[in-house]
């Protein structure tokens, strides 16, 4: 009776014999052994194969690659605009007087600005600004940092007479003092709104923070548009106090580009004989570059 099960069953077991090594391969390769490849393009976030990009990378040929510091961080201001576009002007004053600078700037834009330090007499002031201003006919900037703090109404009283002067010696000409301003965000605060033509306050820096800077200028230039007077912010390619070293070329554009997007009526640029000129400098090829980004939005002042 046995002999006769077992003949009857041996094909179905010589058949189950033959499918389980082919049913045990198959059942490996569900496990992993042969799994499919994934989409192209379709990168793990964290992958550096060519795709999908993680989401702090940036795309081929546009990575930032300016200097990284926790206060100078990327942004659009080093790469440049496509035009600087608004309907009020601005204008780029230069009284830039490095050693071996070129003779004549304007071709890039640059305006000519005249800066009087002989403030102490009448007659110096009379002197100074005909001289000055016939020699550009723009605005004269009376630079008087030595005065007497501690008497206020003797400085600002001293302030009033040198602009009454300046006045009788041209009377067309406009005038402002440097860093006096109508809010004490200057380093001098005197009440002679009345008597200035327009405010100069300074924006020299000694660190390269960005927001503090954005802030200060946005401050500077309400104040002085609330009394009806255009802005214009002194700004300098060097660190101030940091004997002669240059400001970074990101954070140099970073000022002239917030400076225009502040809404004051221009900048301007100053610079001392003691600095020798560099065509290479990395400050003169940003503000090259926002000049013509200037000049392509119809701003720049020829």
């Amino acid at each position: 009776m046995g002999g006769m099960i077992a003949r009857r069953l041996w094909p179905f077991l010589l058949a189950a014999a033959l499918l389980c090594p082919m049913t045990m391969a198959s059942a490996a390769a569900r496990k992993g052994g042969d799994r499919k490849p994934e989409a192209k393009g379709k990168h793990d976030k964290h992958s550096g194969a060519k795709g999908k990009h993680d989401k702090h990378s940036a795309p081929k040929g546009k990575r930032d690659k300016r200097p990284q510091g926790k206060a100078d961080r990327p942004g659009p201001d080093a790469a440049g605009d496509k035009g600087l576009h608004r309907k009020k002007p601005f204008i780029v004053y230069e009284h830039i007087h490095n050693r071996g600078r070129p003779d004549d700037l304007t071709r890039y834009g640059l305006v000519p600005i005249e800066l009087c330090y002989n403030t102490k007499t009448k007659q110096g002031v009379l002197s100074s600004v005909k001289s000055k201003y016939d020699k550009t006919g723009g605005p004269v900037v009376f630079d008087i940092e030595k005065t007497n703090r501690a008497d206020h109404n003797v400085s600002t009283q001293h302030l009033k007479n040198v602009a009454k002067w300046a006045r009788e010696a041209a009377p067309k000409c406009k005038i402002g003092f440097y860093a006096v301003g109508p809010s004490n965000l200057t380093p001098l605060k005197r009440p002679i709104e009345k008597v200035v033509d327009a405010f100069f306050p300074s924006m020299y820096v000694h660190n390269v923070n960005r927001r503090m800077w954005g802030r200060t200028a946005r401050k500077l230039v309400q104040q002085g548009h609330r009394h009806h007077k255009p802005v214009y912010l002194f700004l300098m390619p060097k660190f101030h106090g940091r004997k002669g070293k240059d400001i970074p070329q990101a954070f140099w554009s970073f000022q002239l580009r917030s400076a225009f997007r502040s809404g004051a009526d221009g900048v301007v640029i100053w610079s001392s004989k003691k600095h020798k000129w560099s065509e290479k400098a990395g400050w003169w090829q940003a503000t090259k570059r926002f000049m013509k980004d200037l000049k392509a939005g119809g701003q720049a002042k020829s």
